[in-house]
């Protein structure tokens, strides 16, 4: 079992940059425009779908003082099972808000998986990613049926109704803008090249059938965690 780390806002910055984050996170706290959740540290359980990988871990200061890692070693889900998940989470939650019956299904610190499904998009194994998504599709359909009934009737459908309220909702693009100002340090880009990569991840998705693909070592179906 290997339990998935989610930690919206733990950043540890240069000494000299450390006065002006405060200030910035202070900012966003008292005006309610905070980009994450930095009150909540989330924890999900569940097995792994596919092998897991070693990797370190090192701060912002580490890395500009050239120090070794400060974690050597830890086992980390890999970047093809973070793709699959973060695509539908992001399309689920959205089609859910759209069926109305459960409000808080999309909020807008979900944007932050378009940032990321564009950024690892060209490090996956497209075959792999495709065959998983579909299946968490499958599960999640039947495990949030409840909520979700438009949803449980038609995934694919529900995913590209989400789609397309992603590609052409204003406060999306807006929420996009605030995330990438707020929390990205590196590169930036336009919400339609992110979003273009979200697509193209779909387009591979969609020429995929829902099966176990043995060569890629997919495991089957598991239920997904609340």
């Amino acid at each position: 079992m290997v339990s998935t780390i989610h930690v919206d806002a733990i950043h540890i910055w240069a000494v000299s940059a450390h006065s002006l984050l405060k200030q910035e996170w202070h900012k966003h706290f008292l005006t309610g425009t905070k980009p994450l959740q930095v009150h909540l540290v989330e924890l999900t359980y569940a097995p792994a779908a596919l092998p897991t990988v070693e990797r370190s871990v090192r701060s912002f200061v580490s890395e500009a003082t050239n120090c070794e890692p400060e974690i050597q070693q830890i086992t980390c889900i890999s970047v093809d099972e973070t793709a699959a998940e973060k695509f539908v989470a992001l399309t689920r939650r959205t089609a859910g808000y759209l069926e109305g019956r459960k409000t808080d299904a999309y909020d807008r610190f979900l944007i932050r998986h378009v940032y990321d499904l564009h950024c690892i998009l060209p490090h996956l194994d497209l075959p792999r990613v495709s065959t998983l998504a579909r299946q968490i599709m499958v599960s999640d359909a039947e495990q949030f049926k409840r909520w979700f009934p438009a949803y449980a009737a038609d995934p694919e459908a529900g995913t590209e109704q989400a789609l397309a309220y992603l590609m052409t909702n204003s406060e999306c693009r807006d929420s996009f803008d605030r995330f990438q100002a707020s929390m990205v340090y590196g590169e930036h880009f336009t919400y339609d090249t992110a979003m273009a990569s979200v697509q193209s991840l779909y387009a591979a998705i969609k020429e995929t059938e829902n099966h176990v693909d043995e060569k890629n070592d997919v495991e089957p179906n598991r239920k997904r965690p609340k």
